[in-house]
């Protein structure tokens, strides 16, 4: 996966995480709008966590090609 993929998948989890906590403020509690809002939230961890296990994936074959020898 290209390293744009990443940002991508990292700005609109955290965009969609604040979006979601803030309209938490203005929802009526026990509303079917709270309960979609929540699953939204959970969407927006999973987004985030994946792009950050792909971060570290894409680091960790970085470093794989490096040579010993500086080169």
């Amino acid at each position: 996966m290209r390293k744009g993929w990443n940002y991508l998948l990292l700005g609109f989890g955290l965009f969609s995480l604040l979006l979601s906590i803030w309209m938490i403020g203005h929802q009526q509690p026990g509303s079917n709008e709270r309960i979609i809002t929540y699953v939204n939230i959970i969407i927006a961890v999973i987004l985030i966590f994946i792009s950050l296990l792909l971060f570290m994936k894409e680091r960790r074959n970085n470093n794989d090609s490096y040579d010993k020898k500086g080169v």
